[in-house]
């Protein structure tokens, strides 16, 4: 998945499989190869961040309890590309209706 794809209506597609549970797992989204900008620590380790893929397109994200992990140091390093993997939330704060990334995992693209 492309960051520019990971639109509310995709979102919505996919919460119609809903009730997530042990026999109906939520899904988890991929994106490859994107940069990390803005990294901003929050409280709790908390990392949000914004990944930019090769054609300018962007998503939120964020990555649970990572400061203090190598997933989180990674982030925080900036610098090349990531692929990473999550699963998709809505994003509807101050009357946003996007999405954002919740990081599970990420890798260096160069290891692929």
């Amino acid at each position: 998945m492309t960051p520019g794809a990971a639109a509310r209506p995709l979102y919505d597609a996919f919460r119609a499989m809903e009730p997530f549970g042990p026999g109906n797992p939520e899904l988890l989204f991929a994106v490859a190869d994107v940069r990390v900008e803005r990294v901003t620590p929050m409280r709790g380790g908390h990392l949000r961040c914004t990944l930019v893929g090769g054609g300018g397109a962007s998503i939120r994200a964020i990555a649970w309890r990572s400061a203090d992990t190598p997933l989180g140091q990674r982030l925080m390093a900036g610098g090349g590309a990531i692929h990473a993997v999550g699963k998709l939330k809505a994003d509807d704060w101050s009357g946003r209706n996007t999405v954002e990334l919740e990081i599970e995992d990420i890798a260096d693209p160069r290891m692929s």
